[in-house]
């Protein structure tokens, strides 16, 4: 085991993956430890989950980082290479962090994909934590979404394959002093709609921009306008629906 104080808080030591593996709590093992992200942690008190044949035993002697995640327990997810990960995959890694963080020791640092031979956090660490940051403005901008654009009420019949989808002052889970109508809002990040409740009246949310050279006639700006939200581009009104109701059928 090699230690040094380059880039390592006192008593922290690092290991290569090699000697992380003696550390699976077999029994000629010389502990029980894990790593994730690169930080290494003695998982001894819960020795009943990590040990040979608990549940999660498939984790020490090593970073399995990535099935953390994506639950992917097999020989092929077991590794800490994140990278074909999508942005919403990194969504519980602060969990994650702030468990082992919370309540097993730390021991040092793994060589390897998160920190170098000096014990220095890497490129790839300094990326992983850019998903981080990037996941949780993305998931600010849906809430932000979610107040203009709360989810419709719903109901769907397998015998009928038809349904209805309505707009009232909760729908959403979204507590509010208007109530809406429905309309197909497209969600760019996942490609597809679906069905949100649209302000129809007073000035939108978002004021449109309007652009110097645009030579479109318009004789009324957007603080004119009294449609709400209706506006946004990203909508689009339910097939052989009444646009001013708060209810629309659907059919299969």
């Amino acid at each position: 085991m090699d230690s040094t104080k380059s880039c390592l808080s006192g008593g922290e030591v690092l290991m290569s993956r090699s000697q992380l593996s003696r550390y699976d709590g077999s029994g000629d093992s010389l502990g029980l430890y894990l790593s994730f992200l690169g930080v290494i942690y003695d998982v001894s008190k819960g020795s009943q989950h990590y040990k040979p044949g608990g549940s999660y035993s498939f984790f020490a002697g090593k970073d399995a980082s990535k099935a953390f995640i994506t639950g992917d327990f097999a020989e092929s997810g077991l590794t800490d290479d994140l990278s074909e990960l999508d942005i919403q995959s990194f969504d519980g890694i602060q969990t994650w962090i702030d468990l082992y963080e919370n309540d097993y020791k730390r021991v040092g640092k793994l060589i390897g994909t998160y920190y170098d031979s000096n014990g220095c956090e890497t490129q790839s660490l300094h990326w992983v934590r850019q998903q981080i940051q990037l996941n949780n403005h993305l998931k600010e901008q849906q809430n932000d979404e979610l107040k203009v654009f709360p989810y419709c009420n719903s109901e769907w019949s397998g015998v009928t394959n038809s349904g209805r989808v309505w707009c009232s002052r909760g729908s959403g889970g979204q507590d509010r002093d208007w109530v809406g109508v429905p309309r197909q809002l497209f969600v760019t990040e996942k490609k597809q709609y679906r069905c949100a409740c649209v302000r129809d009246s007073g000035p939108p949310t978002q004021p449109a921009i309007v652009y110097a050279d645009d030579d479109t006639p318009n004789d009324k700006t957007p603080s004119d306008e009294d449609i709400g939200d209706l506006s946004n581009p990203l909508l689009k009104e339910y097939d052989g629906c009444n646009p001013a109701s708060f209810e629309c059928r659907i059919k299969d």
